[in-house]
């Protein structure tokens, strides 16, 4: 008895231990040999609980090389400003293992036997708070996990790059790339931002067995010990992070696929994939219904009794038909139509029914290659349109782009820029690290979005920048670089590119570049005021409109290719927010374009600062035609017009005289111009003085920063005396010489006529050159009393204004705005409807309206009467007819009205009556139905 229950027992755990073995041959089933994890029904789930206490007993300590509690204070809290990239150092770590491998199989394509895909597969594994990252990589030996990663900063990395180096082999191999970005061997413990409990299980070709490396946060030792589910991983290495519980969060697939799009998305050409999930459509099995005794005992009697009715129909359908023949030619379109409705309700009975259900499987992360080291003749425009929109989010393509490769001392980089179809909204109201306008890659790996903050210009932020470079220093949290020769030169070479883009761009399609620069053209002219080294690469690229071009705009390089014989000066005039037909009617620019000139329009605030900037283009100077300093070139050539200046200014030397000294307060000089046709005069700033232009944008500027500090140059800009220049070849310009000269130096100063006169001549004069009048209500006076005097109106006479009422007394008490309703309510007089009928505005002390109930029955029978009349007058030849019951029962219904049977339009004649206010009223005592 005894003996059969130890066999019992016995049997007992031979069955328990065969179970596990059972489960562990089936783990290995699933995932042995590291093939596509696609291929996998199940993802790798970890270590078992069972499994970790097995290892448990077969661990070997080893103390660390560093003093590990201080050394993961620093990683923690210095070295890494961000604990999101913990996931890139691990997925870094694992691109280096699959580059190692790929490197190794080009020269023994053996050792890919073991696992032949390279991957790499994220788990999340919620409910036991675990992340589990595998790759198939190089993997380590037991000897290769202690010394990597028991050892605190020693790379694995920078070991097999320094053998690869020194190989005999490695001019041979030179040609082959080895993408690896590891070199301060400190990546791994970045794990322990977000992880209490590390273990890293690994399988290299190099080793039989597969080792595991167990270690927590706060250890000053580490374990080591045999895998105990054997070699499942085939080759490579499986990290299982045991994560804290404040960041839970990272076991979000979303936030996973978030962090792998921002900084690992391109860091290997190895496929990244995810155990996520998934909803699709299935079809629904419908389960054959079984028939009851009942229901089968149910169809057994009428199939006999519908056997009996076709004996006795046989019959009667022979004598039928000839009949139904005749019949049936009848019913075949309508038979056809039947059919046709059936054969829509089978198809339609017959698509399967689904449901949407929820599934898990491997979905890959890095979809997309990173385009900028292929050949730029390999990749299409549509491959750059839609990265182009995958990196930045945006519904609009770029309109073009520059692909490049280039080098910055020992440094190869590739480079891609993307210049957008528009500027972002805000522009001009976001810093310079908001815009994310420029990625950082070392080796595919996202390092930074901040490289410098000068290594775009700010006037530049706008485009799309990525460059990826072989090698740059960086800091040891490798979040960050090291500011280099090598970096200052990726940043003049990415400028320079660009200018050199919009350059080629200007000449081989100009309407593209026309359409671009009407929305990026302000940037470019900041560029040219801020940048002092790309200013004249910039100046080419600027485009105004001109007096020659009537609906395009100009180049500098292209006025300068059609200027007139010795021009020396680019001419322009400027007007902030005016229209160009404005400023081609300015007195300023009558006689350049009269004579064939081209004169570039400055619409915009900046432009007036660019001409202030470049001072010259391509040796000719800048002049603007509001100020002194005007040349033509040609005036010594032509000996008349020289001859008659001069005779001018001796002829209207009286009144040049004159009008300096009444303008003395305004004016520096009043000169006889050589810019004047039409315009009777003109005031011209000195100079190194503000023209009306840039007097307004600098009050603007001024008030913008709340009118403090400038306030000294404003008033001084402001109070400078002026040049006012003369036409003589004007009527008002003789009439007033002639007028001068009557009178004689003496009575002119005492003329006050002539005094006003000047006076309107030179403010007006300032508004035509787009100054501001110093005194608008004293230059409108002036106007008024020339006009009192042309109509011959008394000068002296006042206006009867008559009384004026004086506002109401002050009041009391907080403002309450539906009091002051209430009393504009009051005002109003109502529309009171009458007991006959009739309406009328009551009075203040008389507002009640009429009652109701009297009123109604007038007010529907007037409008019956009315309907009748019309009736009448519509059908007047028509006999009356009989009416029926329904007609009469109508009829007496005629009372039971609602809203939509009343007729409010038959109201009209009744006064003025508001006719909503009417349909409120009845409502509100229960309408015609209730009431009648």
């Amino acid at each position: 008895m005894k003996l059969g229950r130890y066999q019992k027992l016995l049997t007992l755990i031979t069955l328990s231990i065969a179970l596990v073995n059972f489960s562990y041959s089936k783990e290995d089933a699933l995932n042995s040999g590291a093939s596509d994890p696609t291929e996998q029904a199940l993802p790798v789930a970890g270590f078992q609980p069972e499994q970790e206490v097995l290892m448990s007993k077969n661990q070997e300590k080893f103390e660390f090389q560093s003093d590990i509690a201080r050394l993961m204070k620093v990683v923690v809290s210095h070295l890494y400003h961000d604990r999101d990239v913990f996931l890139r150092e691990l997925l870094s770590n694992s691109g280096d293992a699959l580059e190692k491998q790929r490197f190794a199989s080009l020269t023994d394509p053996k050792v890919m036997d073991s696992a032949p895909a390279l991957n790499i597969t994220i788990l999340a594994d919620a409910p036991s708070k675990r992340l589990i990252i595998r790759d198939s990589g190089v993997g380590m030996t037991k000897e290769e996990l202690q010394k990597n990663l028991g050892t605190i900063a020693r790379s694995g990395t920078s070991e097999f790059l320094s053998k690869l180096e020194n190989s005999p082999s490695n001019e041979k191999n030179s040609g082959t790339s080895s993408n690896l970005i590891g070199q301060f061997g400190l990546g791994f413990y970045s794990s322990f931002l977000v992880a209490d409990r590390v273990l890293v299980s690994s399988k290299s070709n190099d080793d039989d067995k597969q080792w595991v490396f167990e270690s927590n946060a706060d250890a000053a030792e580490f374990k080591i010990s045999e895998d105990p589910r054997g070699s499942n991983l085939g080759r490579g290495t499986e990290i299982t992070l045991y994560m804290k519980e404040d960041a839970l969060d990272f076991l979000q697939v979303d936030k996973l696929k978030e962090l792998i799009a921002t900084y690992s998305e391109f860091s290997t050409t190895a496929p990244i994939y995810v155990w996520a999930e998934k909803e699709i459509e299935v079809p629904v099995e419908e389960e054959p219904k079984k028939e009851s005794d009942e229901e089968k005992n149910e169809k057994d009697e009428s199939k006999e009794s519908d056997e009996e009715e076709n004996e006795k129909d046989e019959s009667k359908d022979k004598t039928d038909s000839k009949s139904d023949a005749e019949d049936d030619d009848d019913d075949v379109k309508v038979d056809d139509e039947d059919s046709k409705d059936d054969d829509a309700e089978d198809e339609e009975s017959k698509k399967p029914k689904t449901k949407t259900v929820k599934i898990h499987e491997w979905e890959q992360v890095n979809t997309k290659g990173p385009i900028w080291v292929r050949d730029p003749k390999s990749v299409t425009d549509d491959e750059y349109t839609a990265f182009y929109k995958s990196l930045t989010g945006e519904a609009q393509g770029p309109t073009s782009w520059v692909h490049f490769k280039g080098d910055a001392g020992r440094t190869s980089f590739h480079g891609l820029i993307f210049v957008p179809e528009v500027l972002p909204q805000d522009f001009y109201s976001k810093t310079y690290a908001q815009l994310d306008s420029v990625r950082l890659f070392v080796r595919k790996v996202l390092i930074t979005k901040e490289p410098s903050p000068d290594f775009i210009p700010k006037w530049l932020n706008w485009i799309k920048v990525i460059v990826d470079a072989d090698d740059l220093p960086l800091n040891v949290g490798r979040d960050s670089l090291q500011v280099t020769k090598s970096l200052k030169q990726i940043q003049n070479i990415v400028l320079k590119k660009f200018i050199d883009h919009l350059s080629s761009l200007s000449k081989k399609e100009p309407e593209k570049y026309e359409k671009l620069w009407k929305k990026i053209g302000t940037t470019l002219k900041v560029g040219v005021v801020e940048d002092l080294k790309s200013r004249d690469k910039l100046a080419k690229l600027l485009r105004f409109q001109s007096s020659q071009s009537s609906t395009g705009t100009v180049g500098l390089d292209e006025y300068v290719a059609r200027r007139k014989k010795n021009q020396k000066q680019i001419y322009f005039i400027a007007g902030a927010g005016t229209e160009v037909k404005d400023l081609s009617r300015s007195p300023f620019v009558e006689k350049l374009v009269a004579r064939g000139y081209e004169v570039l329009y400055l619409t915009e605030p900046m432009d007036e600062m660019i001409t202030s900037s470049l001072a010259n283009f391509e040796g000719m100077k800048f002049q603007d035609v509001a100020k002194k300093g005007l040349e033509m070139g040609d005036e010594d050539e032509d000996v008349d017009e020289k001859e008659a200046l001069k005779n001018f200014k001796t002829q209207f030397e009286p009144l040049s005289k004159w009008m300096k000294k009444e303008l003395e307060e305004f004016v520096s000089d009043v000169v006889i111009s050589n810019r004047l046709t039409t315009s009777p005069c003109a005031v011209v700033a000195d100079s190194y003085a503000w023209t009306g232009n840039m007097e307004r944008l600098m009050a603007a500027q001024n008030q913008q920063k709340g009118g403090e500090g400038s306030n000294f140059i404003m008033d001084y800009m402001k109070k400078a005396k002026k040049t006012f220049e003369i036409n003589p070849k004007h009527p008002l310009i003789q009439g007033l010489l002639s007028r001068v000269e009557e009178a004689g130096e003496e009575s002119a100063n005492e003329n006050e006529e002539l005094k006003q006169v000047a006076r309107v001549l030179w403010d007006t004069s300032l508004v035509r050159s787009g100054f501001t009048v110093p005194d608008t209500n004293s230059y409108f006076d002036q106007i008024e009393l020339l006009l009192r005097k042309s109509l011959g109106v008394d000068e002296h006479e006042k206006i009867e204004v008559g009384e004026i009422k004086p506002a109401p007394a002050v009041e009391e008490g907080p403002f309450n705005p539906l009091a002051s309703e209430k009393n504009e309510s009051e005002e109003e007089k109502p529309v009171q409807i009458n007991s006959d009928g009739t309406t009328q505005k009551s009075e203040p002390n008389n507002q009640e309206w009429a009652e109701w109930s009297k009123v109604k029955d007038q007010v529907k029978e007037k409008v019956i009467k009315d309907d009748q009349a019309e009736k009448e007058e519509k059908m007047p030849d028509e006999e009356p007819k009989e009416q029926t019951e329904d007609e009469e029962d109508d009829e007496a219904d005629e009372g039971d009205l609602d809203d939509s049977d009343f007729d409010f339009s038959k109201l009209g004649d009744m006064g003025d009556i508001d006719m909503e206010k009417m349909k409120e009223m009845m409502k509100d005592f229960g309408g015609f139905k209730d009431e009648l």
